[in-house]
């Protein structure tokens, strides 16, 4: 998936105007995409523009019938966490927590990496 490897890239301007390209033609994202989508999110070191993007993906996400879920948070944690955002991601693993998310082994694994 060219989207991941612009991620894994450091890429993220890329990647964000491929899925603007999916979207002008109509072509539907997976699930997989949006998760991807939202490590890119968390990679920018502007807190307020990265907020602003990932709130922007759930957005899109919804109008094409997709909700987050443990994986898309998980994805955004990660990502939080290469970026050495530690407030963000001890504040969403807070979040995630609160609403009864944060006791999947998945999720355990990922809050034991930015201990």
């Amino acid at each position: 998936m060219m989207i991941r490897e612009y991620v894994l890239t450091w890429n993220t301007e890329m990647a964000f105007a491929l899925l603007e390209d999916m979207r002008r033609r109509d072509i539907e994202p997976t699930l997989n995409c949006f998760c991807v989508l939202a490590t890119a999110c968390t990679l920018d070191s502007d807190a307020g523009r990265s907020s602003k993007r990932l709130s922007d993906l759930i957005a899109c996400m919804k109008s094409w019938g997709c909700a987050p879920d443990k994986r898309f948070f998980v994805a955004t944690l990660k990502g939080y966490h290469w970026s050495g955002q530690h407030s963000m991601f001890d504040g969403l693993l807070q979040r995630l927590r609160a609403h009864g998310l944060g006791s999947d082994a998945m999720l355990g694994k990922v809050a034991m990496m930015n201990a």
